[in-house]
């Protein structure tokens, strides 16, 4: 058994794809925006090797809270070869990232997507 993908619910699908396809290299993989399930709409895209699915319900309020600090999924981490460079494109585009942290095994440093996801860069395989 292996990891399929990962899916994150978004308030504005348009504007996660624009975050995600500029800021991190989203490629369309599979686009299910025509209306399949009547108010559920999803596309699925690559970042690397990572499978990535934006999902947008009409029922999710757009002031929806969200609990960091809640039971679930605590981010989605991509693995880059120099997290420094990558943090200062992420920087340059105007992406509020953390400063690295070293841990003992890896450096990483933390950013959120539009909808307040928490996502990671980490420097090394684990």
């Amino acid at each position: 058994m292996r990891l399929s993908h990962v899916g994150l619910k978004v308030r504005d699908l348009a504007r996660a794809l624009e975050f995600y396809e500029r800021v991190l290299g989203f490629r369309i993989v599979l686009d299910q925006r025509d209306g399949v399930l009547p108010g559920h709409e999803t596309v699925l895209g690559a970042v690397g090797s990572v499978l990535i699915e934006l999902i947008h319900d009409d029922g999710v309020r757009a002031d929806a809270p969200v609990d960091p600090d809640g039971l679930g999924w605590s981010c989605v981490c991509f693995r880059v070869d120099d997290l420094d460079a990558s943090v200062a494109r992420l920087r340059s585009l105007g992406v509020d990232v953390l400063d690295p942290v070293q841990w003992p095994a890896a450096r990483t440093a933390f950013f959120r997507d539009p909808d307040e996801n928490l996502l990671e860069l980490i420097d090394v395989d684990l």
